[in-house]
């Protein structure tokens, strides 16, 4: 008897269906050829919000600083196709429902020609954390909409 042939990558998750989406985080790092630590660092910025909250932020931030201590005496890195990667970058934005300011910064990252684009994402990661942390989580506002959160949905 033949097994059945098994359940692809995209339609199971381990642990749980909290990052399903039509569009993944290793789909999209994938098509846009990004390195480990870019990888890394732009996955815990998409899933600040469903996951690990700020934790998640202080992660992208650590490997942002191993990128740059990597690319110090590299003046600017070419990026073959900048609007593919703005393109790509506003795609899994939508499909994730990520906000404005999450989109930005993964754009940074993903098309970052000077240790500058980095240093900037990580601003913007500290602004994201500060909007994150600005409603204390409690049982009774659980449900409330979060500072920064659908008031920016990602809508350029």
């Amino acid at each position: 008897m033949d097994e059945p042939w098994p359940v692809p990558s995209n339609q199971r998750q381990v642990g749980g269906d909290h990052y399903a989406s039509g569009y993944q985080h290793w789909d999209w790092v994938s098509h846009l050829g990004l390195g480990y630590l870019e990888g890394c660092a732009t996955k815990y910025v998409a899933r600040c919000r469903k996951k690990g909250g700020g934790q998640d932020l202080d992660k992208a931030v650590h490997y942002l600083d191993k990128l740059i201590e990597q690319n110090r005496s590299r003046p600017f890195r070419v990026v073959h196709a900048p609007q593919q990667v703005f393109e790509l970058c506003d795609s899994f934005g939508r499909h994730n429902q990520l906000s404005y300011l999450q989109t930005k910064i993964l754009t940074l990252i993903a098309g970052w020609t000077t240790t500058g684009d980095l240093l900037e994402a990580q601003g913007l990661i500290f602004q994201l954390k500060a909007a994150l942390n600005a409603v204390p989580l409690t049982e009774e506002n659980k449900h409330a909409q979060r500072v920064g959160q659908s008031d920016q949905e990602y809508n350029p």
